[in-house]
């Protein structure tokens, strides 16, 4: 589609979202995608972040959430496009809210778990953007469990609720 759309000598790298990765990615969107790529890479060199997507096509931004494109004329003839393997690490806390949704679940809802503590390990996919927007999202007494924390590999453990 790229090339179609007379883009020529580009690396792409594209970080798909989890629905993206678990349910792929529908034609329709494939082309708008193709189309924002093949607009803004005339620019020159570029990170197209998700909210940058989101102002110019919601779909997209939906399963695609960054962008990554370079222009090489004299290695790259045509267009590579790359998808790492991984995720785009979302800035809100909604995997700390998911998390603790999973465990509130799993354990039997609100009244089986208002005497436990929860605590969750995130091997470092959290950091301290998500905690603060988890933080500013959510009052100690609009969460399960009675108490919480957060423990992640590179920034340390974080209480999200305190026993009363």
């Amino acid at each position: 589609m790229l090339l179609e759309l007379g883009a020529r000598h580009l690396l792409v790298g594209v970080i798909p979202s989890d629905k993206a990765v678990m349910r792929g990615v529908p034609t329709p969107i494939v082309r708008a995608l193709a189309e924002i790529i093949a607009r803004e890479q005339l620019k020159g060199d570029l990170v197209l972040r998700y909210e940058e997507l989101e102002k110019q096509n919601p779909d997209v931004a939906d399963l695609i959430h960054i962008v990554n494109i370079s222009h090489h004329p004299e290695i790259i003839p045509d267009i590579e496009i790359e998808i790492p393997t991984g995720g785009a690490v979302p800035t809100d806390g909604q995997w700390i809210i998911e998390g603790i949704v999973k465990k509130l679940n799993k354990y039997g809802g609100e009244n089986a778990v208002k005497d436990l503590a929860l605590i969750i390990g995130v091997a470092g996919f959290v950091d301290d953007r998500q905690i603060a927007s988890f933080e500013q999202s959510f009052l100690e007494a609009q969460l399960p469990f009675a108490e919480i924390w957060i423990n992640t590999q590179f920034h340390g453990t974080y209480c999200l609720k305190k026993r009363r």
